[in-house]
Formats: C-alpha cells, structure tokens, sequence
C-alpha cells in the first residue's frame, strides 16, 4: 500500500505518528501487528500518474495500492522473474526513526 499523505499529516515526531500510518493505510485491526516492529521507518517518494493507483480495500481515505497490472508498468522485471520499483521514479528516500518524539516547548 501507499499513501497519498506525507509523514507530517501523520504527526511525524509525536507519540502516535506510527500508529496514524497504520490505521490510515492498513486499517486499525492491524495496529499490533506492525506497532514498534520496525516496519515503517522508510518514506519512498515515487513519482507515477495517481490515476495508476487504485483504492485499497476497506475505505480508508488515503490508501492507494497499485494493481498487478499497472505495478508491471511502473517496474522493471528481472531475469529471475521478480519486479522492482523503477529507479528512474524514485524521486527520494528517507530513513525515519519512528522513536524519536518532537516538543515544540
């Protein structure tokens, strides 16, 4: 899945930053499953049409997932079958360490 939204619509620094994420994009019966395990600490910003994207199931509002069809389009296969994100499309990347909480005070 991908969101439309960046890391600061999420509350990128405060305490539940993380958890935002993964209500908006995996719906919140999914919280313990991915809360604290790591695994949403990189941001890749990939530049494709929106219009390739299709909604994710169960209505939430900023998940968009690329079907099997239009991700061949935005890939490139490898001889051993496997397909990969376009170099040419990723626009950038960031490591976020999800413990690390802002004060504004």
């Amino acid at each position: 899945y991908v969101s439309t939204q960046g890391p600061a619509s999420y509350g990128l620094g405060t305490p539940d930053y993380e958890a935002n994420i993964i209500k908006d994009c995996f719906g919140i019966e999914r919280v313990n499953e991915y809360l604290g395990k790591g695994r949403l600490e990189v941001v890749i910003i990939y530049g494709c049409a929106l219009c390739a994207l299709d909604q994710a199931p169960g209505g939430r509002d900023n998940a968009r997932m690329f079907s099997k069809s239009s991700f061949g389009l935005y890939s490139m296969p490898r001889p051993d079958g496997n397909y990969f994100l376009r170099p040419d499309r990723i626009l950038g990347i960031f490591a976020v360490d999800t413990t690390i909480k802002f004060s504004l005070n």
